[in-house]
Order: C-alpha cells, then structure tokens, then sequence
C-alpha cells in the first residue's frame, strides 16, 4: 500500500540511512523524487513497528497475530511529484485501517491501486470486497476504509490530490469501485500503470505531471461508465424489489395488526433499508395508510360493491375503526367516503372533477388547478372525459 507523501521528512528523524535511501540525481530539480522506503532492511518485528511509525499519518498497520511479526517484511519505491505520488509496494499480510483521524488528516487524496499479486479484502462499511490480482480500486481517503491483504503482495498505487482529479473521483459511489481483472478497463489502466512505473527513472517532472494525469483521466473516464450501469441495475433491481413489496403490502392490507416492521422482515430488511425503499412515501406507515385508502376507493368504485356499508369495505382494508377511516379518506381524497360514493353513483360532474384534480390533471374552467395554456388545456379535457366515460363502464 502507499505510503504518505510526508515520509521523507519523517525518516530524516533518526532511521534515514535504515528505512529510505534516495536515488542520487545530478538533476534533482527536473526529476522525480524517488526513495526506496525499506531497502532490504524493515524486516521482523523491529521492521514491522518502524514501519508503523512511517505510515501512522494514514494507516493504523496490524498483522495477522504476534507470531507474524518474525516473518514480517516491507518494500516500498515511492516517486513523489507536488501533488501526486506513485509507488511500488510489497509486504506480507496485513491490515491497512483508514478510520476516524486518519480520515481527516487524508481528506484531499484520493488512491488508484493495482493489485499485481496476491489478493486482499476491502471493507467499506459493511461491504466488503475481493481484490484479485489484475484488478484495479478506487479508494477516496476523505472515507473510511480497511484493506486486509491475505498473503504477500505486491500492488502500484497512485495517490493524488482531489482537486486536480476530476470530479467523479469525489463521488461516494466511487469509493470502493472495482474494476475486475480480464476487463479491457481494468487491463488499460493496470498497463499504463505498470510502464510508468517502468519508465519513471526517465522522466522528467514535467512528463512525470502529464502522465499521472493522463492515467487518471483515462481511470475516471472508465469508472464513470461503470457508475452509469451499475446506477441503471440498482435502478432496475431497487425498481423490482418495490414492486414484490408492494404486492406484499396488498396482501395484507385487510390485516389490521399489519405493522412496517412485519413487511421490513418479510423482505429480509432492516426498518432503515425498507424506509429508503420507499424514500418519498411518508415513510412505511403513511404507505402502507395509502395503500388501505385506495383499495377502499377502487371498492367503492367496483359495480359489485355498491351498496356495501362502509364499515364493513373499512374492515375489509384494515380499519378496525369506521372514524378513525372517514377521516384519513377525507384527508386523502377530499371527501367523505359516504359522500364520494354517492357521487361515484350518481355520475356527479363534481365526482369527476375531484378526481381529476386528484390525479393532477386541470380541469377547464376549474381555479384550483394550476396549469395553463391551450395544450395543457386540451389534454385535461380528454382526461375529462377519459374518466366520465370509465365511470360510464363500471355501471
């Protein structure tokens, strides 16, 4: 994993000639700053706590258990620019915790890797993710993550700052993308990785400038297109996992004990996963409330149910209480139920337009709508008449 851009100045406390020797350069000013951080030397458990020192601003290391720390091992070669870095690292596994403080002192960075060998487990959150060989992560320091590696390893990483990335690298669902191994994406960008650490020792600043950029344009031109599909099957599957909710609900709608809890864990939902299902519907209670009042109207509506007393079409939707359900209908739909069925039946003009107003439409002549123009005008009337003649069909 990469190292901060800071370690230079940290080893120069008192294990600079141990942990970091820098490349000598006649033209220090027009090249990289390169430094190879171990050198051979962080090996055991003395290696593994200098190691921890250096990388304290943005990791908190652990190993797998005491015993590791005899086999432990660190390599690291780090060519730094002012506001990028890129690296070649290799170790053995461990854990890479970026929490809490770490965030904050990391918040401008944002981390390209490439795992070339070995795997590792990136947690966000409760997500966790297998980074196989080949392929390629996006991590945003400005967030919490963990990186488990499970063997040794080796991996490139470029660190840079956010503000001179675009702006898809800010992104929250950015943070933690994959791209796998065998993709074209993650092939393109793990190549171009690779050469420039192949050909870093020959570049100057300025290349070195264009070519990190150039990397991370081309990343964030693939990451952007993977975002976008993988928006359209959250889309598509929040879309299916809302409708088996809803056909849930209706199934117990005549339940009066029916609570959100019991259809959270139904569909193997926490409350707080089932309340962003149906972000805009007032919450489970107030959907669940709507849905009841709806299948009362359509009842009302139904030739068959005419006539039938309306404590018995309240009972039938989950109201133990004829009160307690003329008022939500009211609050609902503008009437009464008694009084809308009795408009339903009579096929009242003002049935008609409470309706319409109900489903958003403009009626003409009608002050409380909030439409204009002859268009909107036009498509009202045929809505208009569209529902008298649905009225005309069910008696």
């Amino acid at each position: 994993m990469q190292l901060p851009s800071s370690i230079a100045a940290e080893a120069s406390r008192g294990d600079r000639n141990i942990l970091v020797t820098q490349q000598p350069r006649t033209d220090e000013a027009t090249r990289w700053q390169r430094s190879a951080i171990g050198g051979g030397r962080l090996r055991g458990a003395r290696g593994f706590e200098a190691t921890c020192r250096f990388v304290d601003d943005m990791y908190a290391l652990s190993l797998p258990s005491k015993a590791a720390a005899a086999r432990f091992v660190f390599d690291c070669t780090l060519y730094q620019t002012s506001w990028a870095s890129l690296s070649q690292t290799s170790s053995v596994a461990l854990r890479f915790d970026h929490q809490s403080g770490r965030v904050g002192r990391n918040r401008g960075n944002v981390m390209i890797g490439l795992q070339a060998e070995g795997s590792a487990q990136v947690t966000i959150g409760s997500n966790s993710s297998l980074i196989s060989p080949g392929d390629v992560m996006v991590l945003d320091h400005a967030r919490a993550f963990t990186i488990d590696t499970l063997s040794r390893y080796v991996s490139f990483n470029i660190i840079a700052e956010r503000e001179r990335l675009s702006g898809l690298f800010a992104e929250p669902s950015a943070h933690g993308l994959v791209l796998k191994a065998g993709s074209g994406e993650a092939g393109l960008i793990g190549s171009q990785m690779r050469s420039l650490f192949a050909h870093a020792d020959g570049l100057d600043m300025r290349a070195a400038d264009i070519a990190i950029r150039s990397i991370a344009d081309i990343t964030s031109v693939l990451i952007g297109a993977s975002m976008r599909v993988s928006k359209r099957g959250e889309a598509h599957d929040a879309a299916l996992r809302r409708e088996k909710a809803l056909a849930y609900i209706d199934s117990r709608l005549s339940d009066p004990a029916f609570k959100p809890q019991q259809f959270a864990d139904h569909l193997g939902l926490s409350r707080s996963s089932a309340y962003r299902l149906f972000g805009n519907e007032s919450g489970l209670r107030g959907l669940i409330i709507r849905r009841r009042l709806e299948r009362a109207r359509d009842l009302m509506l139904a030739p068959e149910s005419r006539g039938q007393p309306l404590r018995e079409i309240a009972h039938a939707v989950g109201f133990q209480s004829e009160a307690h359900f003329s008022r939500a209908f009211r609050s609902r739909f503008g009437l009464p139920p008694r009084r809308f069925a009795e408009l339903a039946d009579r096929n009242d003009p003002d049935w008609i337009a409470l309706q319409a107003r109900n489903a958003g439409l403009l009626i003409p002549g009608d002050e409380t709508g909030s439409a204009t123009g002859s268009k909107q005008q036009a498509d009202a009337e045929t809505s208009t008449k569209s529902l008298r003649r649905s009225r005309k069909a069910l008696g």
